[in-house]
């Protein structure tokens, strides 16, 4: 008989179910606005949460968010964990389920408190997933025979990035939890904990001073201490990584805590089940930069301890990249990070041999840190992208070789029997990847040989997307088919199904019927020559119901590309937005045109270099008869926030401006000290954007600082900040404010008390607030009468 931890079930019947209709509607569609509630109350796939497919391949299991579910924390120690417990990918969650033959869906968890990521058990009868719906973030179980919810356990989960995994007899789940003995307020407590003092600096009972301390030494080496506060200033905290491994038995629910208060990044079962791997980040390998230092570790559990087998290795910030041999016997990752030349290496689970296995000169493998190399099903060969090309490189003698290159294309290996081996077809002779085209934007899927090099299209239209990549896809135990999310600019993402040979995919969901009656503005991908004649591309939303050889108003949402990011890249995102806070149909449904431009810039000059990359774009926009060079708009949020006001104090061609989460002075940016000692922005402007410190180089500072030439800009200026803003400053709004108040321009500032840095993390109702004021002040200064009257009577209103 099954022992509960709570007696109680919640019943769930199977004739409940809400189906999404598998259609689009779109020829259906109105012309009016979409209201900005219809585009907040969209559901969307929870990021960082995974995709998973029953053992038999009739049921897949994901997690949608609901926005208006998600409420802002109002206290910075809750950012990163709610009150309950509860990570922001699964704030506002539910499970669901869709069968792969007739598409219907259900709501597993009914909307009651916050559910996600779900994992499927090997034997297939239950789905594990993590839930606050018994007051505190726990793991709950749900049975697919009766479809009964119960709650395993009462320990707290500490679930980051971290799927529930199983382990291979079906009885029992590893997950992170919250370190025995401590409270979520005092874990809380110590995301924004001040720096330790010594225990001749203790302070007087009653007193509020805060102490922040430094050394030559602690200059020098910035290590962080799980068990303390760390003296040391960081560019930012570790500490929401602490948390014990924990093994927990779902018929009894006993928890055996087998790795305890340790700063855990990700864990990942063998594939026997007798250990778990395990990443902890150590400190960051040099001042002013952001290359994290990890050791991987393995605990035995029938030796019951731990061992680390490869210690201060580079890994990107998640420490994510590693994957375990198919006998369990080997763990392959890659270097990854600011620093790191992405060098594939193997290490034996016994920690005796440690192998790199790209010694030979090779090119830049760096860029792909979220994705670790895979093996073949014999374990004889590791296989990963670099270059953006496939490689291979044999265990037996250490060669190195390049096994696909597809022209203009972008590779992603595609991750099968969990995460370490690869898509394998036609008896392992070809495997399937996943591309993305620099040129086009487009996302698809290819064949690749293993024995001739050739590559054979399957799919190449639309947008899959996810973050990191790897969640937005699964292949079905028997390698015959994958589950994968697709959009494009004028429809969210849904989940589509396809047989290996992606003849006919099939759409599984529709989770947002509510928004096919809008009309939705199309988009364009055009291209420039830069200042400095460098071939530049952007993405370019036309208004909903566009005539061609009419002007419309463009606003122009600018971000400086530093690293690997492109604008451009956002083409085939519905709205060109991750985010329905950030969907940009909201003002092409209103008349507005959108223009997304690729603009790079190099160290020490990003002011100067966009102008250079950014007005040549706009002036594009205008020569192809699109834009009215009269109705210019700009905005930008956080890094698009000092790009939006680099370019006004160098530029009169805007008409109206808004920066959310901007920062107009580089050197305050620089000194930003957080509550728990942290200063991100140190690492961002001395590697990316200055190339060294004030002292080194002060005239770049203040060349490139929008807040010493504020009395150039003659645009009209909303600015936007959250109150508790803790990666750029309020400081930095109000100095900007202050700035434009003393010069006499026309600024308005609207500070939003309670809410952090990103608009989709926070309440609700300020996200109401936050979007209508936006249209509200580009409609004030960027349309004319006749427009807005369209507009207010579109819309039932009266003025």
């Amino acid at each position: 008989m099954r022992i509960r931890v709570l007696p109680r079930f919640i019943v769930l019947s199977f004739v409940c179910v809400v189906a999404f209709q598998p259609t689009y509607t779109y020829s259906q569609a109105t012309a009016e606005p979409i209201p900005v509630e219809e585009i907040l109350s969209a559901r969307t796939f929870a990021d960082y949460t995974p995709i998973t497919v029953s053992p038999d391949g009739e049921w897949v299991s994901y997690t949608l968010q609901d926005n208006r579910r998600k409420e802002s924390s109002g206290d910075a120690r809750y950012r990163v964990f709610s009150r309950t417990g509860v990570n922001f990918f699964g704030k506002g969650g539910d499970i669901w389920i869709t069968n792969t033959k007739s598409g219907l869906s259900k709501n597993v968890t009914s909307g009651q408190g916050s559910n996600w990521s779900p994992a499927w058990s090997p034997d297939g009868r239950y789905i594990a997933f993590y839930s606050d719906r018994g007051g505190h973030a726990n793991v709950w179980i749900w049975e697919k025979a009766t479809g009964k919810l119960w709650q395993v356990s009462k320990a707290v989960v500490r679930a980051l990035g971290n799927p529930i995994q199983w382990t291979p007899d079906s009885r029992q789940v590893i997950v992170k939890l919250l370190p025995e003995d401590m409270t979520l307020d005092e874990a809380a407590s110590l995301l924004v904990a001040n720096q330790e003092q010594s225990s001749s600096e203790r302070k007087t009972i009653g007193s509020t001073v805060v102490i922040y301390s430094a050394s030559k030494a602690a200059s020098q080496s910035n290590s962080v201490k799980p068990e303390t506060t760390s003296s040391q200033t960081p560019p930012w905290s570790f500490k929401r990584y602490l948390a014990d491994l924990a093994m927990i038995d779902i018929d009894s629910g006993r928890v055996k805590r087998v790795v305890q208060r340790s700063l855990i990044t990700r864990y990942w079962l063998s594939p026997d089940g007798s250990s778990v791997a395990y990443t902890t980040p150590k400190k960051f390998e040099a001042a002013g930069l952001q290359q994290i230092l990890f050791d991987l570790t393995i605990y035995s559990f029938s030796e019951g301890q731990s061992h680390v087998v490869a210690p201060n290795i580079q890994l990107d910030y998640d420490g994510s990249s590693v994957s375990w041999s198919p006998d369990g016997k080997l763990l392959s990752y890659r270097t990854a990070g600011q620093l790191a030349k992405g060098d594939v290496f193997v290490v034996s689970a016994m920690g005796t041999e440690r192998r790199n296995l790209t010694t030979v000169p090779h090119p830049d493998f760096a860029g792909y840190g979220f994705q670790p190399p895979l093996w073949d099903a014999a374990g004889q060969n590791v296989y990963f992208i670099g270059d953006n090309a496939l490689w291979k490189t044999s265990l037996a003698d250490g060669k190195i070789s390049e096994i696909a290159r597809i022209s203009d294309q972008r590779i992603e290996l595609i991750i099968s029997e969990g995460e370490n081996r690869l898509w394998l077809m036609d008896k392992n002779k070809s495997m399937i990847v996943r591309v993305f085209n620099e040129e086009t934007k487009q996302d698809g899927f290819y064949k690749v040989s293993l024995e001739n090099v050739q590559s054979t299209v399957l799919l190449n239209k639309g947008k899959l997307n996810s973050y990191p990549p790897v969640y937005g896809q699964i292949v079905s135990n028997d390698g015959q088919r994958m589950v994968y999310l697709s959009q494009d600019t004028q429809h969210g993402l849904d989940l589509w199904l396809a047989d290996a040979d992606f003849r006919n995919p099939k759409r599984l969901t529709q989770i947002n019927p509510q928004l096919e009656r809008y009309r939705m503005g199309a988009a364009r991908l055009i291209e420039w020559i830069s200042v400095d004649g460098q071939r530049l591309k952007g993405a370019l939303l036309l208004p909903a119901g566009y005539q061609e050889g009419k002007r419309y108003p463009l606003i122009i949402k600018v971000y400086s590309n530093v690293g690997y990011y492109l604008s451009s890249n956002e083409l085939n995102n519905f709205g060109f937005a991750r985010a329905p806070v950030d969907n940009l149909q909201i003002l092409a449904t209103r008349g507005y045109a959108v223009l997304l431009p690729d603009s790079p810039v190099q160290v020490g000059s990003p002011m100067t270099d966009l102008l250079k990359t950014v007005m040549p774009g706009v002036n594009k926009a205008v020569e192809m008869g699109i834009a009215d060079p009269d109705r210019l708009g700009l905005m930008g949020h956080s890094n698009g926030g000092y790009s939006t006001l680099a370019l006004l104090v160098q530029t009169k061609q805007f008409k109206a401006a808004m920066v959310s989460a901007g920062y107009g002075d580089t050197l305050a940016l620089y000194g930003q000290l957080g509550k728990d000692g942290a200063n991100y922005g140190l690492g961002f402007v001395e590697s990316l954007l200055m190339g060294g410190t004030p002292w080194e180089h002060r005239e770049r500072y203040i060349e490139n600082s929008p807040i010493y030439y504020l009395d150039r800009v003659q645009t009209p200026l909303l600015i936007v900040h959250g109150g508790e803003d803790n990666s750029v400053s309020p400081y930095q709004a109000g100095e900007v404010f202050v700035g434009l108040r003393r010069l006499g321009k026309e600024v308005t500032y609207a500070k939003y008390e309670g809410e952090e840095h990103w608009q989709g993390n926070w309440g609700y109702a300020n996200q109401v607030d936050y979007l209508n004021r936006t249209i509200k002040w580009f409609d004030k200064h960027l349309k004319n009468d006749q427009e807005l009257k369209s507009v207010v009577e579109s819309n039932g209103l009266t003025r």
